[in-house]
């Protein structure tokens, strides 16, 4: 900018100076703001944390010295008027924006006076510049001060209500996170409380193994898989082996007997006991053993074959054997044994679930009527 009134005034005739004496004052401005402009750049001034202020400073030393130059060399002073003034807007953004408007007010009065007494100072005779025109030139500076002085206080006071703002919403944020992550950890601990309150639903208190609830909801999810299935299968050139669906009722022989012998403690220890052993005798994670009432257990084996269902009917047995648990009321043996019914539905069976479980009760009941500790089959093709 002051190279471009220097040739502006050049061209016009408003000043002697020739071209070789404009010359290093456009050099000398070009050079500095090369040398300025990197350090007014976010990411240089992160790397190269030289205080802004101070850069202020010495550009606006820098400022002053040519324009004392000009004062000296341009015996119009036409030049120097505009420069100053310039300078003087460049300096008022600065303060305003860092300092707020008062201090923007305070110091470009300070500097246009300075810069005046300057000129009257060293300024040549044969100025161009009259007392009125002087005059002019102090008024203009100090209405540009106070208008920049009001722009740049309320562009602060701005500033701040905007960052006030940003604070408060970003304290709301912060707010809306904790509480957000509160509720989380609110949810999870409430669906863990749920799935504990189900578990203990679908449970049985004294053995630990599945409730009649849980047995039923399972037996009905099986069923229907087991139907789809075979329907699957009727439906499809090439259908996938299904081995069918199992059920195992057991009965703990004469456990009346053994509750009046040993009492009821003895008595839920011997369920505990022989429903571990139950539940050991199957080896898959979708077989369930489940406490179907009083002493009687009951295991439902998806996917199994009638040969499957009899190894683990076997497997029970030879659990339940290897407990040694003493019945001495016994009409069986002088230990605890059990009966055992197995009902099977193969792959060309569509029947009621509520059917399988009466099939396996009929096989139990066989068992029973045939002296007990045994294994009865019913299987349906």
């Amino acid at each position: 900018m002051v190279g471009l009134l220097s040739v502006l005034a050049h061209d016009l005739g408003l000043t002697r100076l020739t071209m070789g004496d404009i010359a290093p004052l456009i050099l000398s401005g070009m050079g500095t703001a090369l040398l300025i402009q990197p350090f007014l750049q976010p990411r240089l001034l992160r790397w190269f944390p030289l205080p802004l202020p101070w850069i202020t400073l010495l550009v606006t030393g820098i400022q002053l010295g040519l324009m004392l130059q000009f004062i000296r060399l341009d015996q119009y002073g036409y030049l120097a008027a505009f420069g100053c003034l310039l300078g003087l807007v460049t300096m008022q953004c600065y303060l305003g924006m860092n300092f707020g408007g008062r201090a923007s007010l305070l110091t470009g009065v300070v500097v246009t006076l300075l810069v005046h007494g300057l000129y009257v100072a060293v300024g040549g005779e044969d100025s161009l510049l009259r007392p009125e025109q002087e005059f002019l030139f102090v008024v203009s500076a100090l209405a540009i001060t106070a208008v920049m002085a009001m722009a740049n206080g309320f562009q602060r006071r701005r500033r701040e209500h905007l960052a006030q703002l940003y604070k408060q919403q970003a304290e709301q944020n912060r707010l809306i996170r904790e509480q957000k992550l509160a509720l989380d950890l609110r949810s999870r601990e409430l669906i863990r409380a749920n799935d504990s309150l189900r578990q203990v639903s679908l449970s049985d208190g004294l053995t630990g193994v599945a409730n009649r609830r849980c047995l039923d909801e399972t037996l009905g999810r099986e069923w229907l898989r087991h139907v789809r299935s075979i329907t699957a299968g009727q439906r499809s050139s090439d259908p996938a082996e299904h081995n069918g669906l199992a059920l195992l009722l057991i009965d703990i022989d004469a456990f009346k007997a053994y509750n009046d012998r040993y009492g009821h403690s003895a008595g839920d220890e011997c369920l505990r006991q022989v429903a571990g052993a139950i539940r050991r005798a199957t080896l898959r994670l979708n077989d369930l053993t489940a406490r179907y009432g009083g002493e009687e257990f009951a295991v439902l084996l998806p996917d199994t074959a009638i040969e499957g269902a009899e190894q683990v009917a076997r497997r029970i047995m030879a659990n339940i054997q290897a407990l040694d648990i003493a019945h001495d009321d016994s009409p069986v043996a002088p230990r605890i044994t059990v009966s055992l019914g197995i009902a099977h539905v193969g792959n060309e069976t569509q029947i009621e679930a509520a059917a399988l479980l009466k099939l396996a009760d009929q096989a139990l009941y066989q068992a029973k009527n045939q002296g007990r500790n045994r294994i009865m089959v019913h299987a349906l093709a």
